[in-house]
């Protein structure tokens, strides 16, 4: 890569400096037209060489965030409560409150991706296939909301699950997505619109 991008780099050069009064004279026509077009064409891989590493950077994010995510010990713990939760249609609460912690760290997880997005560091069509199960599965899980996210003063803590949880809803329900566990959705709480607003 570094050494496409000198090559590239001086051919542009050379037709900038082509295109100077002292050198115009001496390079003939033909070559001056040949260099203003390979550095066109080098310009052109360049943009190509940047989006490809930028394509490969994010590929490599989201395989290190799902590694991080199975590779957690409490956010597996968290998630498996979560699962068996939902099969028994949240009838009753998994959670004791020793889980406060890892149940925040959990959703803590999901925090920075608003943010990321919005700033379009990463794409949600990326994480989407990644993340979207585990997300929907603790923000709409009722007792997840009981005891965090909708917790009475406690809503601001969490605005940009909030704001994620929107935005994302979007983008899935735009594409016919499911959006799992809807009948406990985060949206249906008191003070979403106002957070999510914000």
């Amino acid at each position: 890569m570094k050494k496409s991008l000198l090559i590239i780099l001086g051919i542009f050069l050379l037709a900038i400096l082509s295109n100077t009064e002292p050198l115009k004279n001496i390079v003939s026509p033909y070559i001056h037209t040949i260099a203003n077009l390979t550095a066109a064409g080098g310009l052109v891989a360049l943009f190509f060489q940047f989006k490809r590493e930028r394509d490969l950077n994010e590929a490599d994010f989201i395989l290190r965030i799902n590694n991080d995510f199975m590779m957690n010990e409490s956010m597996s713990r968290i998630y498996k409560l979560l699962e068996e939760s939902k099969v028994e249609g949240q009838k009753e609460n998994p959670f004791s409150q020793d889980d406060i912690i890892d149940m925040a760290n959990y959703l803590t997880y999901f925090d920075p991706f608003y943010s990321l997005i919005e700033r379009k560091i990463v794409k949600i069509e990326s994480i989407d296939p990644v993340l979207a199960y585990r997300f929907y599965l603790a923000v709409n899980n009722k007792y997840m909301q009981q005891m965090l996210i909708c917790s009475k003063d406690k809503e601001i803590a969490w605005e940009s699950i909030y704001k994620l949880y929107s935005y994302w809803g979007k983008y899935r329900e735009n594409l016919g997505r499911e959006i799992w566990q809807s009948n406990h959705s985060l949206s249906k709480n008191d003070c979403y619109n106002k957070i999510v607003r914000s």
